[in-house]
């Protein structure tokens, strides 16, 4: 299922008639208790940097802590560009 959700995202991006500029995520989408595996956001910013455009984490529910980390993406190992 996963790897169908990267690739319908792909196949989305590249038929858009404009450049990407950002590919914008919520890091943990839904309640709380909903976390979604590490390979989430990685596969994001590959797809964000395959296409030129800066990958964009959106911290404003789980940033500042609220993870066990500053920011829920650290969990991951990515950096926001």
């Amino acid at each position: 299922m996963r790897d169908r959700l990267r690739d319908l995202a792909r196949e989305q991006l590249r038929h858009q008639s404009r450049p990407v500029a950002a590919v914008i995520v919520e890091p943990m989408p839904g309640p709380p208790d909903v976390i979604p595996p590490p390979e989430f956001l990685q596969r994001a910013q590959d797809i964000a940097r395959e296409f030129g455009g800066v990958f964009i984490s959106d911290e404003m529910i789980t940033g500042f802590g609220r993870t066990g980390r500053w920011f829920a993406c650290e969990r991951s190992g990515v950096t926001p560009t």
